[in-house]
């Protein structure tokens, strides 16, 4: 299961990067069902579905993942983002991006 899931966020990454948004919305929702705790695969599927121009999903991604473990969710955008390190990051980009 591990190898799978790993599988599906390394294709949604390449697929987000190459602009093919709705592909790579499919494969995190396919990393999310096989592990639907985890943090990583509901940021990554909130960033996807955001760039997808799915705003009302993708913000309710990305609180999923706070809710999950918000210390992680937090570090997990910081670093997919490239932020500089603030423990208010998630729900600051939450908040600008519910506007």
């Amino acid at each position: 299961m591990q190898i799978r899931f790993d599988a599906h966020l390394t294709s949604g990454t390449y697929l987000s990067q190459r602009g093919s948004y709705a592909e790579a919305v499919e494969e995190y929702r396919r990393a999310t069902e096989i592990f639907p705790k985890s943090v990583e695969a509901h940021i990554y599927l909130g960033l996807g579905l955001l760039q997808a121009n799915k705003k009302p999903e993708g913000i309710a991604e990305l609180r999923a993942a706070r809710d999950l473990d918000s210390s992680q969710a937090n570090a997990m955008l910081t670093k997919a983002l490239q932020m500089p390190p603030s423990d208010g990051n998630l729900d600051g980009f939450i908040e600008q991006m519910a506007k």
